[in-house]
């Protein structure tokens, strides 16, 4: 059995108000950032008014911060 463990290192509240044409959307979403002692990377954000989640999800990418990575995740969620 291989277990991995992450801990939670970095909690967000981000609000996002997003005018789109006539039409306002504002999202409240929280940040998770877990991190395991291979410094590995995960995240997952959720907006809990709107009962939207974006589940864990590796973190891969040196050229961002892991917050960028999520920011950039939510971001594509809201354009979809």
């Amino acid at each position: 059995m291989n277990i991995l463990e992450y801990q939670v290192r970095e909690h967000y509240t981000l609000t996002i108000d997003d005018l789109d044409g006539n039409s306002r959307k504002i999202w409240n979403w929280e940040i998770l950032i877990a991190e395991n002692s291979a410094e590995r990377y995960r995240g997952k954000a959720y907006d809990s008014v709107k009962g939207i989640e974006i589940p864990w999800a590796m973190l891969t990418n040196a050229r961002k911060t892991p917050y960028e990575q999520m920011l950039d995740k939510i971001i594509a969620y809201i354009n979809e």
